[in-house]
């Protein structure tokens, strides 16, 4: 069972090796894994859902994956956190920091922009 992480309202998952840096193979992974969420239109086309969609981060195939999707489609989102994980693929919040270096956002003491203003 992976561990549990901790996101924020969307997760990308890179199509790199966390441990090696290697990218993943098969390079279209990402549109693979976003077609099991995407839907048929009448002409047969399909459209990626607005809750897990490829894209490519600096030249990576990745997949933006919505945090409600958890509530959405539990079983879909398992599934993309179990290949993540059997996979080791690097996992980022949408501020784009590695998940090991964010901070607690309820606990962060920075001071808000409107606060800085005299």
């Amino acid at each position: 069972m992976p561990e549990t992480y901790k996101f924020d309202e969307k997760i990308l998952f890179i199509g790199k090796d966390r441990n090696s840096g290697k990218q993943f193979i098969p390079a279209d992974w990402a549109e693979r894994l976003a077609g099991s969420g995407a839907s048929q239109r009448q002409n047969k086309r399909y459209i990626y859902s607005k809750l897990v969609f490829p894209t490519p981060i600096d030249g990576i195939p990745s997949l933006v994956v919505s945090k409600s999707l958890e509530r959405d489609d539990p079983l879909l989102y398992q599934f993309l956190l179990d290949f993540v994980e059997q996979n080791k693929l690097t996992i980022l919040s949408d501020r784009r920091l590695p998940i090991n270096q964010q901070k607690d956002v309820k606990n962060d003491k920075r001071e808000s922009p409107s606060s800085l203003s005299a």
